[in-house]
C-alpha cells in the first residue's frame, strides 16, 4: 500500500492534468467543479486529499488550480 503523502500528491496531479486537458479541448470546462468522494477505506484518504488540494491551490496560479468544490465520505451498508 502506498503512503498517504504519495497518494495525495498523485490525486492532485490527476485532477490538475484532467483540468488542463479538458480546458484545452473545451474551454467552457475550465471551471469544471471537482468533488472528491469515496467509501469504505477511501474515507481515510478522501478528507486528507481534499485538504492537500486546498493547501496546494494557495500556491498555484489561478489558472492551474483544481476547482475543488467538496469532499464526501460515504458509508454503505
Amino acid at each position: 500500500m502506498k503512503k498517504s503523502p504519495e497518494i495525495k500528491s498523485q490525486m492532485l496531479s490527476i485532477f490538475s492534468q484532467r483540468s488542463r486537458v479538458l480546458s484545452n479541448q473545451t474551454p467552457c470546462l475550465k471551471t469544471d467543479q471537482i468533488y472528491v468522494t469515496g467509501e469504505s477505506y477511501a474515507g481515510k484518504y478522501i478528507p486528507a486529499t481534499g485538504y492537500y488540494i486546498l493547501k496546494k491551490n494557495l500556491h498555484l496560479q489561478e489558472s492551474k488550480r483544481v476547482n475543488l468544490q467538496g469532499v464526501a465520505r460515504l458509508e454503505m451498508g
